[in-house]
């Protein structure tokens, strides 16, 4: 390990030559040479480079198998899972990095992307009072994130973005602080060991948010601590909201002057880095980011319908039902009175559509979907949330229509129930012909008897 880091090309870049252990993320190789000697080791023989060629397609079907479990943790539902990992299997934004052969960063970090979303996810999948210890393995599956590839960063800020939309929205809780606080803390511990990237999540423009999040959280559980609370006069029982705001005002207010000195401070020194020149190429034309070699790149130029179609197909049509079901599952349906709910939803009892971590898919459809428009290459950030929205547009599809047709059928065969137990009953009436059926004379009381336990027109049980 330690040669890997030190080593320094001589051949490429000539004649400067180049540090290949310190520039590279270096995830993808490391794990590659793991599987290999593990294989080895366990009497399989196979050579580095036929690990080289597996490793996209072992890498695309642990993405698949991960992006189910995702499913299901914000949906509660299991056709959803099923059918997102199947989407997933075969959607192209997917498929163009998890092809063998293909040894690119993508190849393993769209799996370590969507393994830190999971347990991020699940952090938040628990009551608010509880301490998500599962933060901790968020944190360790963002550093394998950013050992594998520079799209980190993405996984860094749609993070805090997703915690500063539940601050928001008024859903800070306990839950909330622990999970963000130990996946924060342990995570940037790590990032800080990967050589390229060095001390950038602590002084990088474009990963100081996230940092920004983290304070404003911590400040946010002083203003709700006892000590504070007392020294005010405030009783957290009976706190009104004008009391809130008053503690909010005076702690915000002096954490703000803290930090605005210490801004001051450190910019002289030249101790923040600008905005690398992919981030800008978000913002701005991507012929004028100021870096060439980004500028040249194809990949960067901003997406049109024809690439989301290409990338994605036709679920350009089945996400946007499911964003829309996602946003009626998180902030209407948990409005509605419990009996209208159950009748609308009859699986809302073991769903969990109304928590935090549907939220997130919310947040992560539109983050990316702005970021896509931008640069063409972050087009293989939709294929996860597409298939992820689709799987639950297609599950509430089928359920609707099956609730429906089950209603229709049932109503069908009640009122052939009805009619046939009123027919049998008239002739059950007529003098001289009660005794005299063959077969049917047998089975005549069996259907009056059911038509009359319904309730003649009522639904049949067989509904």
């Amino acid at each position: 390990m330690a040669k890997f880091f030190k080593w320094y090309d001589y051949m490429s870049w000539s004649p400067l030559g180049r540090p290949v252990g310190t520039t590279i993320y270096p995830g993808m190789q490391i794990l590659s040479v793991a599987a290999w000697d593990l294989l080895n080791k366990f009497g399989y023989d196979i050579s580095l480079n036929d690990v080289c060629c597996y490793v996209p397609v072992w890498g695309g079907v642990l993405a698949t198998m991960l992006l189910g479990m995702l499913t299901y943790v914000v949906s509660g539902n299991r056709n959803a899972a099923v059918i997102a990992s199947a989407i997933m299997a075969i959607i192209p934004a997917h498929l163009m990095r998890s092809v063998g052969g293909g040894f690119d960063n993508e190849s393993v970090a769209i799996s370590c992307l969507l393994l830190t979303f999971l347990l991020w996810c699940y952090s938040l999948s628990g009551p608010d009072n509880k301490i998500p210890l599962s933060g901790v393995l968020t944190g360790l599956a963002y550093i394998s994130m950013v050992a594998a590839w520079g799209g980190y960063i993405f996984v860094l800020n749609l993070i805090g973005v997703h915690a500063l939309f539940l601050i928001l929205i008024g859903r800070f809780s306990d839950k909330l602080y622990w999970a963000y606080s130990l996946w924060y803390v342990i995570g940037t511990a790590g990032a800080l060991q990967i050589p390229v990237v060095g001390l950038s999540p602590l002084k990088s423009f474009e990963q100081l948010g996230p940092m920004g999040v983290f304070f404003i959280m911590h400040v946010l559980k002083i203003c709700n601590s006892d000590f504070v609370l007392s020294k005010f006069n405030f009783q957290k029982d009976s706190l009104t909201q004008k009391q809130k705001l008053k503690v909010y005002v005076h702690v915000f207010g002096a954490a703000g002057v803290a930090l605005s000195v210490v801004v001051l401070m450190l910019w002289p020194t030249g101790y923040f880095g600008p905005l690398s020149s992919r981030v800008r190429g978000l913002f701005v034309a991507h012929t004028r980011t100021g870096n060439p070699l980004v500028d040249s790149v194809a990949e960067h130029q901003p997406a049109n319908a024809e690439a989301f179609f290409r990338f994605l197909h036709y679920t350009c049509n089945t996400a946007v039902l499911g964003f829309l079901c996602v946003l009626y599952s998180t902030f209407i349906l948990p409005l509605m009175p419990a009996t209208q709910t159950a009748t609308t939803a009859p699986t809302t009892a073991s769903r969990v559509s109304s928590t935090d971590p549907m939220t997130f898919v919310i947040v992560y459809s539109a983050v990316t979907y702005f970021f896509s428009t931008k640069m063409n290459r972050l087009m293989l950030l939709m294929g996860p949330v597409s298939a992820v929205l689709s799987g639950i547009a297609i599950e509430k599809t089928y359920q609707f229509a099956y609730v429906e047709l089950k209603d229709m059928i049932g109503s069908h065969l009640a009122d052939e129930d009805s009619a046939s137990g009123s027919e049998d009953s008239a002739k059950g009436s007529t003098p001289g012909k009660g005794s005299r059926g063959k077969k049917g004379s047998s089975h005549t009381p069996t259907r009056i008897t059911k038509s009359k336990a319904n309730g003649g027109g009522k639904k049949s049980p067989y509904a």
